[in-house]
């Protein structure tokens, strides 16, 4: 699975990438991707909360900021600090 995630990687799938990440429990890779593919503003991302390969990563909070709506302009990591704890 990891192979599947560095070719994916390679290639710029970087949600397929993730999904592999994530279901080998490499979280925090499988986030950075998520991330990458956040500020790219990959169409891919609509579907993270309703794919069950991505379950392991939903109590994350780097995953739920992915999830926030708002401005283009804020990071992911900003919109993670403006969730309520």
């Amino acid at each position: 699975m990891r192979e599947s995630g560095e070719t994916f990687k390679k290639g710029g799938a970087w949600v397929a990438a993730a999904r592999c990440y994530a279901q080998i429990g490499e979280k925090e890779e499988a986030l950075t991707l998520l991330e990458n593919c956040y500020q790219h503003r990959c169409s891919s991302l609509a579907t993270l909360k309703a794919a069950p390969d991505f379950e392991v990563l939903q109590q994350e909070p780097r995953s739920q900021g992915l999830a926030v709506k708002g401005r283009p302009d804020v990071s992911v990591r900003q919109r993670v600090a403006l969730l309520p704890r």
